[in-house]
């Protein structure tokens, strides 16, 4: 968890707006540097319009990208982490690594929608700059999240 907690620290100190805009790219990229670990990962999210549960969106309307999930109705307020580690389910944002209950800013706004994403389904949702908050830089922001990631989880 250490090098975890590092990675977020990195990120945070030079691209402090990453929960604001960057919270996918940020949240996928761990995830698969985890899963190249051997770890079981997948994504929660906050949403500010559905409830239902991910899993029933993603069969319902098989959405991929952050535009078919907002059509779908998730309109997303929040990307995070999750993954098993020493039996025990860890959730993980640039801020926070924490076991049992995720935790969010309520400045993310939006709930904790039940279900998950898959790691494929955040690399989709965070690939495209359409949709996620300007305040954050992508074109600085994203290489030095991939750097951060290699150097501190890979």
């Amino acid at each position: 968890m250490q090098h975890l907690r590092a990675c977020g620290a990195e990120v945070l100190a030079r691209a402090p707006n990453v929960n604001h805009g960057g919270c996918g790219y940020y949240a996928a990229q761990v995830a698969m540097a985890l899963e190249a670990r051997g770890l079981t990962c997948w994504g929660v999210l906050t949403s500010f319009l559905r409830d239902d549960d991910l899993n029933v969106v993603r069969n319902q309307s098989k959405p991929h990208t952050l535009r078919e999930w907002n059509e779908a109705g998730v309109l997303i307020g929040h990307m995070m982490v999750q993954f098993e580690y020493e039996r025990r389910v860890w959730s993980h944002d640039a801020r926070n690594t924490v076991t049992g209950r995720v935790k969010y800013e309520p400045t993310f706004g939006g709930r904790l929608v039940p279900g998950y994403v898959t790691v494929a389904e955040m690399v989709a949702i965070a690939s495209r700059p359409l949709g996620w908050n300007p305040a954050f830089h992508r074109r600085s922001g994203l290489p030095l999240i991939r750097a951060a990631v290699k150097r501190h989880l890979k």
